[in-house]
């Protein structure tokens, strides 16, 4: 036992403490001291007495919580009695051990009261606990995962703040954060986030029952966040999340979610990278990525999409992911054919990439594309699907040549074998393309000639393809293609 009550102590040895290993009992009232930052060495104390000094900062209090077998505190007649809110349930929720404090007992009551109170909330005095500092000014970035804090209280005291990671708590909302003006990334995965600001589940009514029709808060929030994470939240309603009140963002995380709408991103104009994988997306409307014009990466796989449409506003877009979906026909790649700028492409895991000619079809119809479900695009590949539609072209009465429909692809020797065999073939029977047989006038031996013949008629058949308004039906005007009119 050691009692120095009544003298003059304004500071003290802490080492001394340390020392006295069988400490329990310290009486250090009526002194002038302004700190219990020392008195935290002395672990074996059960009974601390340091009333009527002169502290000040509630938050001293937390030197005093590595006193584990601390039963009994005392401090009553400190400025903090009076100056700090909620004093006696402060003090008791930080030192849970308390049954004796300012000379009354803990009740059961006030410890409940004091978790209620205190419990759960991400404050200042919080992140002093955790950090063991004030300098919250200096403070660039927070990680406090898995810490159940189920509400945050900071202000504009953490202006250099850019990076906070509040994974893995218990969220609704993210109100108190939205007095960080220069916050850039904000993670809140694991959370159970409903909206930006705090919103009534249940809307107020009047006397007669009648709702309260309130006035919509449309304030921009959080001007400077360019990247919010949001998965795994149970999110269903994204108009209700208020994705509105943060125009800056320009990426933002949504997987893992209950979305079966993509709605409410009309202000996210600058948004650059959407990620709403494993959600139960089954439509795309016209107006879900109405204004997502500077979109360059989208990610929408594991959701239950089957048609491809309403994609073309998206003029930007340069990665898409649509893996596992249920995209069954060719005609809905067809719809991606306006994203000029899209150089990777999945959709691996959809009915439709069974298909014997899927690979094939996106090499030819969109030559834009450089990576295809997670495979680079070789040279080799894009030739096998310009051979590939050689063949059916020919197949489906399209005359003439791989050499022919796609001049330069083979080499000078393999031209030469294709020419000699031809002329063998002449010399056996009348050479006939597509059931009209040249006669010496047009140069029958002169196989650039049909050749030339044969390259013009695949292109109106194309043409006639692309434009079914096309009035010419296939046919030449032999006229401009006499040996004399080259």
């Amino acid at each position: 036992r050691l009692n120095v009550s009544k003298n003059e102590i304004t500071d003290f040895d802490g080492q001394i403490l340390s020392n006295l290993i069988r400490l329990t009992y310290l009486a250090i009232d009526h002194n002038r001291l302004h700190s219990l930052i020392k008195l935290g060495r002395s672990l074996t104390l059960i009974e601390l007495y340091a009333g009527n000094n002169l502290i000040k900062n509630i938050r001293d209090i937390f030197h005093l919580k590595p006193l584990s077998n601390l039963l009994i505190l005392d401090l009553w007649g400190n400025p903090i009695c009076h100056e700090a809110e909620k004093y006696r349930l402060f003090i008791i929720y930080h030192l849970k051990a308390l049954r004796a404090f300012d000379g009354y007992a803990v009740e059961i009551q006030e410890s409940g009261e004091a978790r209620e109170t205190f419990g759960g909330k991400l404050t200042p005095d919080f992140i002093v606990e955790k950090l063991g500092h004030s300098n919250f000014s200096e403070i660039k970035q927070l990680e406090l995962p898995q810490c159940s804090i189920r509400g945050v209280e900071l202000n504009i005291q953490f202006l250099a703040l850019k990076c906070v990671n509040l994974e893995h708590n218990q969220l609704t909302n993210f109100s108190g954060l939205i007095h960080l003006p220069n916050l850039k990334i904000l993670c809140l995965n694991y959370n159970r986030i409903e909206s930006i600001l705090y919103r009534p589940s249940r809307p107020r009514v009047d006397n007669r029952g009648k709702p309260i029709i309130e006035n919509v808060d449309n304030r921009v929030v959080l001007e400077n966040l360019e990247v919010l994470h949001l998965a795994y939240n149970n999110i269903t309603d994204l108009i209700g999340l208020q994705l509105n009140k943060i125009p800056s963002l320009r990426s933002l995380f949504l997987q893992g979610n209950e979305i079966t709408k993509i709605e409410g991103l009309e202000a996210l104009r600058n948004l650059r990278e959407l990620v709403l994988d494993k959600n139960k997306i089954r439509v795309i409307t016209e107006t879900s990525f109405f204004f997502q014009t500077n979109l360059v990466e989208l990610h929408l796989e594991e959701n239950r999409i089957r048609e491809l449409s309403y994609f073309d506003r998206m003029i930007k877009l340069e990665k898409l992911f649509l893996g596992s979906n249920k995209v069954q026909e060719i005609s809905e790649i067809e719809k991606l054919t306006p994203l000029i700028c899209l150089g990777e492409l999945s959709l691996i895991n959809n009915p439709v990439s069974r298909k014997t000619i899927y690979r094939f079809f996106i090499t030819y119809r969109l030559p834009q594309i450089q990576i295809l479900d997670e495979q680079l695009i070789t040279e080799e590949d894009r030739f096998r699907a310009e051979i590939y539609y050689a063949e059916t072209s020919q197949a489906a009465g399209v005359p003439g040549t791989v050499n022919e429909i796609f001049p330069g692809l083979l080499t000078t020797a393999q031209q030469q074998q294709q020419q000699q065999q031809q002329q063998q073939q002449q010399q056996q029977q009348p050479m006939r393309i597509n059931q009209v047989a040249y006669n010496d006038g047009y140069g029958t031996s002169n196989l650039i000639d049909q050749i030339r013949y044969r390259q013009m008629q695949i292109r109106i058949a194309a043409a006639n393809i692309s434009n079914p308004n096309n009035n010419s039906n296939g046919k030449l005007n032999n006229a401009r293609f006499l040996p004399n009119d080259r």
